[in-house]
This record gives C-alpha cells, structure tokens and sequence, in this order.
C-alpha cells in the first residue's frame, strides 16, 4: 500500500521476537533541507483477539495504520518535499509488548539518529454516536508538552475534534518507545474506548470513519507545521549550583540555516510557564528561584522571521544539600567487590563518602572517602569470604552530607584452589602508565617465584572485556603487558592479577 502512493523507499525492517522474525514496515520521504533530521508517524500493523482464529482490528490498530498510509497517501498526491525526512511506519509486535517500537527506538538510539518527532496513532476510529461530542485524548510526555500543544491547536483550527489532554495510555502504545529513548512524541487515540476491543467483533462497521478522518487530517497538519518549523534543542540539561536559589542549563547545537535566539521558559509546572527571557548562548544559570521547589525549564529555537519551534522541557529542584548519590551497584569477582554509582550533577561538589558493615550484624561505619568526580571503589586484596554491605553519600563544598544512597550487598567469590604451598604467593601489581590513557597502556607487575598468572579487566558492571593473560606460567622478576582499549568506550575500568594463592586489583580510566 505505501508503495501504491508512489513512495519509492519502503522497506522491511526485520527483529527477532520469541523465535519469530517480525517486520515492521518503513516507508521513507527523504528531506531536502536536511535529511539526516526524521519527522516519524505511525501505527502498529498487528492485532490480538480472544479468538486467536478471528482477529479483524478495525480499530486496534488498522485505524492508526491507516492514519500513516492517509498521510503519506496525500503528500505524494501532492507532490510535497519535506525539509526534513519523513518516514511512515507499521510496527510489527505491539500486541506483544510494542516490540517493533521498541527495536526500532533503540537501534536509532544506538546510532545517535536525529528523531525530531514522533506521531502516534493507536485506535482513533471509535466514538458513541449517541452522543454529540467529538472528543479525543491527546496522550503527552515529559518534556514534550509543547508538540502535544501544537496537535491539539491544530484539531482545533482545522477540524470540528475537540483534544483532551491525559497522561493515561502513555506506556501502552508505540509513542512509549521513543519517549522511552529520549525522542519527543505525542499519541492519538479515541476518547471513547472501544467496546469491541481485542474482540472478534472489532470490524469496520462499527467505526465512525469521519471522526478518524479528522485525526488524521490534524495529525498530517501537525506533520507540515513541525515540517516548517525550527526543531528542538537537544539533550538539554540541568544542573544544580548549589546555593539553593540558582540551575544551570545547557543545550547541544542543531543546525539550522536560520537560526536567531533560544528562548528560555521557567515555571512551576510542566507546560505551563510564568518566565521568559531570550538568549543567544547555549548557556544560561537561572536565579532567583526557590529551595527546594521543583522547576519546570522550557527552550525553545526562534528563526530569522520569528517562527519558534517546539519546547524541549527538563526539570531541576535549587538545593543546598546534595542529593542523595543514585545507581549504586556491588559486583563481585574474585577475590573483591568493585563498586560503582552514578555522578551527582550538583555544580559544587566535593567528594564522596562509602561506608561499609562487613556483615548483617554490625553498624556501618565510614571507610573511604573518595574525591569528585570519581565514582568507582575496588575493594582491596584483604577482602576476606563473607557479606558485605555499602551506601554512598554525596559531599559538597562547604561540607554538607546528602541523604544516604540505596544500600547494596554483595560476597566477594572466593572458590578458587589453593594449590602447592610451593608455589608463590606474594605479588605486586604496579598502577598502568600512562593513566589515563588513550587507547593503549601498559600493566606492570612483579613476581617473587615463578608460577601460574591471569590477568583480567572488566568494566564496572563487573563484565569481563579482556583476558591478558590467562593460567600462564610467569618467571619470577617484573613483567609488563601491554593493553590496546580500542574496541572499548571511555571509561573507568579494573584490571585484576591472579596466582594460585592472591588477587590484586587497579582501577584505570580510559578517555578517548
């Protein structure tokens, strides 16, 4: 069907779920201005009933399919060529958990694709013709109020639908997916829910034809109005200064040709701002605000004739006390326990402090106290076999102490042999140099008797990624291995040497 419009690119773009290839369908539009930029509308193509024999979906889903066929239907009626890339899809496996949305989202994550927006479309056929409304629910995410505002202003001008605003279905349909990996997205579905959903009786005679015309004719509205205007800024961040009254924010670069300000909003709730200002910088501390009061800050890109794209929203709490540190994991090896947690974002942070109960009986108590930004503790070669417990606190520059993190537990592994008391059992493991490196290093270490060595790194999951050497038979004296970390992302990783009798673990970071 998407190629009858008279799209030529319209491929098959295949996953693997539950020992079955599925298939999502991808009918492509390229840009002219910048194709590298992708406007996406779609529908998943599947349907379930409680009869597995007889599953029509009318409703749930060939209506949001349809929705993506119209659109491309009438763009290629027209002859129209877009600024950016439009791709029109059918995702496969919805039913079964939105599979095809969520393959697709996160291979366009990986690959650090420029999605600029995202149309849902999922049952949009179904209304009670008893009534006199003409109501559908316009589903909106965080972050992305301002796309969802621009849909429901668009079914107001153009069509007689009246949009009501919801947080409800958001995970239960494709749009989640992309929200999911940070692209912005806004889904349609009828205000009243279908009677004969995931029923045999899910069939076209009983679907209001119209109402759907008039989503779909809003939703390809919203498409050309996205089409013409700036896009969003991206991965816009915040970060707390601190001080309890002021948030720093920073956005990346997005080409655009025309570009002239960025606009900043502030307020208390999302979507709705009380605040202003405009910018040229892609820098702004925002002051004045509250302690402790959650805030909702809004950028938008402005051109040279005024026209002002989408909103891309965050929100930040002013603090004086560190939050509490996030992402606290403990993962043995052996002999040890690497353990790792997420950086704060505070603007004046100093340090952090770990503490430790060697088991479920004892109080914990502080055991190391490790500088910003370093995030990363390896216990050392006197680790003995049992529990251990830990949390981390976030310190500031003037000494404040944040809530405690989660606590983590874990047992070192400990089931090695012991072997011939003649083999040796003093070690030395040197730290790497150069450190940090890029992408190569080298690792020292001395031995006091020939014997039997492994040398492992693994990252900070605790996942091996190297094997340097493994059960060779080393000469006493000192030996150096030389490491090539091409294949690895930056980061901060352990290398561990083992004997027969003792473990000693480093840390290094690699920065590419």
């Amino acid at each position: 069907k998407f190629l009858a419009t008279g799209i030529t690119d319209v491929q098959y773009d295949s996953f693997s779920y539950n020992s079955t290839w599925q298939k999502n369908i991808i009918a492509t539009i390229p840009g002219s201005l910048d194709p590298s930029a992708e406007m996406i509308v779609g529908g998943h193509l599947d349907s379930y009933s409680s009869n597995q024999q007889q599953a029509p979906g009318a409703d749930d889903n060939a209506s949001g399919t349809a929705a993506a066929l119209e659109m491309a239907r009438v763009l290629k009626l027209v002859n129209y060529q877009p600024s950016f890339t439009f791709r029109f899809m059918g995702f496969a496996a919805e039913e079964a958990g939105l599979r095809g949305s969520a393959d697709y989202a996160a291979k366009a994550d990986a690959q650090d694709r420029d999605i600029r927006a995202m149309l849902n479309y999922d049952m949009i056929a179904n209304r009670t013709q008893s009534q006199s409304d003409r109501d559908y629910l316009q589903v909106w995410y965080e972050g992305a109020k301002s796309f969802s505002d621009v849909h429901s202003q668009i079914a107001i001008m153009y069509t007689t639908l009246t949009p009501v605003f919801t947080t409800q279905y958001r995970s239960g349909s494709d749009s989640w997916s992309f929200y999911q990996h940070g692209y912005p997205a806004t889904f349609c579905i009828e205000r009243d829910f279908s009677p004969y959903y995931h029923s045999p009786n899910d069939q076209l005679q009983y679907l209001d034809m119209m109402y759907a015309k008039d989503i779909v004719k809003s939703g390809l509205a919203t498409l050309l109005t996205l089409d013409m205007l700036p896009p969003n800024v991206r991965n816009l961040s915040a970060r707390d200064k601190g001080n309890g009254t002021s948030i720093f924010i920073s956005w990346d670069s997005v080409k655009v040709p025309d570009w002239s300000t960025y606009k900043i909003y502030v307020g208390t709730s999302s979507g709705n701002y009380d605040t202003n200002f405009t910018v040229t910088s892609r820098t702004k501390f925002i002051t004045g605000l509250t302690q402790n009061l959650q805030y909702f800050i809004g950028v938008s890109i402005v051109d040279l004739v005024g026209r002002e794209g989408m909103i891309s929203e965050i929100s930040a709490t002013p603090r004086v006390i560190p939050n509490a540190p996030t992402g606290i994991t403990a993962t043995p090896i052996l002999w040890s326990i690497i353990l790792s947690w997420n950086n704060n974002r505070e603007m004046d942070m100093h340090s952090y402090k770990l503490y430790r109960a060697v088991s479920p009986s004892t109080e914990f108590t502080l055991y190391s106290t490790l500088p910003y930004p370093d995030t990363m503790f390896v216990e050392d070669d006197t680790i003995s076999a049992g529990l251990y417990s830990y949390f981390v606190t976030a310190i500031d520059s003037a000494g404040n102490e944040s809530a405690t993190s989660d606590t983590v537990s874990a047992s070192p592994i400990t089931d090695v042999h012991e072997g011939n008391e003649s083999n040796p059992t003093e070690i030395t493991l040197m730290q790497n140099f150069p450190n940090p490196f890029n992408p190569q290093t080298v690792i020292g270490f001395s031995l006091l008797a020939s014997g039997n060595v492994s040398l492992k790194v693994f990252d900070v999951l605790g996942r091996e990624v190297a094997t340097l050497l493994y059960n060779e038979t080393m000469q006493a004296g000192k030996h150096e291995i030389q490491f090539d970390a091409s294949a690895l992302t930056s980061g901060v990783y352990v290398y561990q040497l083992t004997t027969q009798k003792k473990t000693l673990t480093h840390k290094m970071l690699l920065m590419k």
